[in-house]
């Protein structure tokens, strides 16, 4: 099946194609109504720049702050996550 074919000869794509081509050509005036509309949106806010390294960082020292504090639970569940993967448990000493 091919996803990209533009000009295929699919009955469905020419069905919408011409139903498409009938809405276009049936356009109402407003005179400029629609734009004088989107020309009063507001401008879409953006974000700093520097907030996603400032959330990243955040995180990273969340789950740092997470280890530190319960050691063992994170030891548990490396050692688990390796016995899983590599079939046996695994040992720092």
């Amino acid at each position: 099946m091919r996803n990209n074919d533009i000009d295929g000869d699919d009955w469905l794509d020419k069905a919408l194609r011409s139903e498409g081509r009938e809405h276009r050509l049936a356009y109402i005036a407003d005179d400029g109504f629609s734009a004088e509309v989107i020309g009063r949106l507001p401008k879409p806010v953006t974000v700093p720049a520097w907030r996603h390294a400032a959330v990243v960082v955040l995180w990273f020292c969340a789950a740092v702050a997470a280890l530190l504090i319960v050691p063992g639970v994170f030891d548990d569940v490396f050692r688990g996550a390796v016995a899983m993967f590599v079939g046996h448990r695994f040992s720092f000493a």
